[in-house]
């Protein structure tokens, strides 16, 4: 049981390990055993202990942590795990933007987006681009609209043009 293993002994655990959390463990993760865990010890939770992870926890992911974090990972996310801060998301790569969700996408704080970088913004499918809403099309700063593709902007709905 988590309340019996200190976050010291989780940071001698190998990737392969980790993945053996049982459910119970894996939500009883504190901040200093989130902090603890190193990119690929990360690596080692599967997208089922991904899922079970809390929007909290998940806040607590360092940008290291975040950069690390595997695409299959990313795409196991649900809309209410999805409190990353600004700087959080600004540090993932394209291929892990691509990864999320269209009700990911869509359920982006003003503030969310407005920390995705141009090469980020560049990244969203278009069918990502299309779940955005008119007011967070209307969020996006000059920069991050001009970084949309030309598919992605042909794609844009008569809302969403109004939008801008």
């Amino acid at each position: 049981m988590v309340s019996s293993v200190s976050s010291s002994t989780y940071s001698s655990y190998t990737a392969s390990q980790i993945a053996t959390l049982t459910t119970t463990e894996i939500t009883g993760l504190t901040y200093a055993d989130i902090a603890a865990l190193t990119s690929t010890q990360l690596d080692g939770l599967t997208t089922t202990q991904i899922a079970e992870l809390t929007s909290t926890q998940l806040s607590w992911l360092s940008v290291t942590q975040m950069r690390g974090l595997e695409t299959t990972q990313i795409a196991a996310l649900s809309v209410s795990q999805l409190s990353f801060s600004a700087t959080q998301l600004s540090v993932l790569n394209s291929t892990q933007i691509e990864a999320l969700g269209t009700d990911e996408i869509a359920a982006l704080t003003l503030t969310q987006l407005s920390g995705l970088t141009s090469t980020e913004v560049a990244a969203l499918s278009t069918t990502q681009v299309a779940a955005l809403s008119p007011t967070q099309i209307a969020a996006m700063s000059t920069t991050q609209i001009r970084a949309l593709s030309t598919t992605a902007i042909a794609a844009l709905s008569e809302a969403q043009l109004g939008a801008l």
